[in-house]
Parts: structure tokens; C-alpha cells; sequence
């Protein structure tokens, strides 16, 4: 039996120092093409490392303060202030006086006293007397104190019927009780006192009588 050996047909030499330069060459292009896309690429990130521990701290919710409702504040009027009742004290009444007591009158300065060519007996004398009202009101403050008593009054009279002068002859024991007669008499009118004709300065005593007895 005849084996049939089929020839091939020559192939050539591999040049191995040909194909090295080449495969260099594209290497070298191949590295040069990574080396521009390089800065194309997105950075990688570097991993997150979470911490070993967590600690949490507890702490406590401040309470609300509760804030009050406005307070409706009541508009204050003004009020007249309301005074305790005053005691009622009876009406103070006016004291009558007896004519007054004619005396004897000293050479007062500035003052006639009748004429000088006259003597004091020669002629008719006519006393003083009192002209218009002769009252006083009783002190509200010495009702209050419950009191009382008897003033006389030395009293100079001038030729016109004036009060010119007034003295405390006799006290009545309370001050008021005093400065009221003498205030009162200090705006009455007199007569004036007549001699020979004329009018003349006189000192007369009059007497105030305070009397609660009256009131």
C-alpha cells in the first residue's frame, strides 16, 4: 500500500527581530494613548472611614416658659376723694353787750380832747355808745372746746366814733375766746363821746360775755 505525502508549499522565515521593533512600537504608542486619557478620568475617591465610637450626649429639653396672659389693667379715674363727715356744730350765734362803761380818759397824743380854753366840767357830757352791730361770733374752735367766759375790753373811742385802741382789761381764761372779742370790736362804730358840744376821744370798758348755755 503507497502513502501519499501531500507538499506543503514553502513558507518564508519569521524575521523574529522585525516583529520585536514592531510590537515595541505599538507599546510605546499604546502607553502614550493611556498617558493622555489619563487626566480624562475621574479621581477615585478615597473610602470613607466611619468612626470606631459614637457618642451621643443626652440632653434635657428646657421647659417652655409659659408666658402669662396680658392682665387687663383697669383704667384708675380720677375720683374726688370722699371726706369723712365733719361733726355738725350748732350755728354759732352772736352775743349782745351791754352798753359800754364810760371811764375816764387820759391825754392821749394826737387826739383832742375837748377845748383847751374849757374846763372838763364846765359843759354837758353825753357817754359814748355803740353805733350799728354789736356782735361777735363764737369760735368754731372754742365751741369744739367747750368754752366760755367773760372778756372786758378797754377800748379807746376816737372823736369820729373809731376804735383806736384796744385792751385785754380782763381775760376770759381762753385765748380765742380773747382775740374774737377784740377782733369783733376792732370793726364796730361807736358814738363818740359829746362834750360841750363837740365830739371827743374816750376810753369806754366794754364787757363780752361767751355763754355755752346760749349755743
Amino acid at each position: 500500500m503507497h502513502t501519499h505525502v501531500a507538499t506543503l508549499p514553502y513558507l518564508p522565515a519569521v524575521q523574529w527581530r522585525r516583529v520585536s521593533a514592531t510590537a515595541a512600537t505599538i507599546a510605546v504608542h499604546l502607553l502614550a494613548g493611556v498617558l493622555l486619557l489619563a487626566p480624562l478620568a475621574p479621581p477615585l475617591r478615597q473610602p470613607t472611614v466611619a468612626p470606631d465610637t459614637v457618642v451621643v450626649n443626652m440632653v434635657e429639653a428646657q421647659p417652655k416658659k409659659e408666658i402669662p396672659p396680658p392682665l387687663d389693667v383697669p383704667v384708675i379715674k380720677h375720683v374726688q376723694p370722699i371726706h369723712p363727715p365733719q361733726p355738725i356744730l350748732p350755728t354759732p350765734t352772736v352775743v349782745d353787750n351791754p352798753e359800754p362803761t364810760i371811764m375816764s380818759i387820759p391825754a392821749v397824743p394826737g387826739i383832742p380832747t375837748g377845748p383847751a380854753e374849757l374846763p372838763a366840767s364846765s359843759g354837758k357830757t353825753e357817754s359814748a355808745g355803740y353805733r350799728g352791730s354789736t356782735r361777735v361770733t363764737y369760735p368754731r374752735e372754742a365751741l369744739r372746746a367747750r368754752e366760755q367766759g367773760k372778756v372786758i375790753l378797754h377800748v379807746m373811742v376816737d372823736a369820729e366814733g373809731l376804735p383806736q385802741t384796744i385792751e385785754i382789761a380782763k381775760s376770759s381764761g381762753s385765748p380765742r375766746l380773747d382775740r374774737a372779742a377784740r377782733e369783733a370790736v376792732l370793726h364796730w362804730h361807736f358814738v363818740a363821746a359829746i362834750e360841750n358840744g363837740k365830739t371827743i376821744a374816750s376810753w369806754v370798758q366794754v364787757p363780752i360775755a361767751f355763754n355755752l348755755s346760749d349755743q
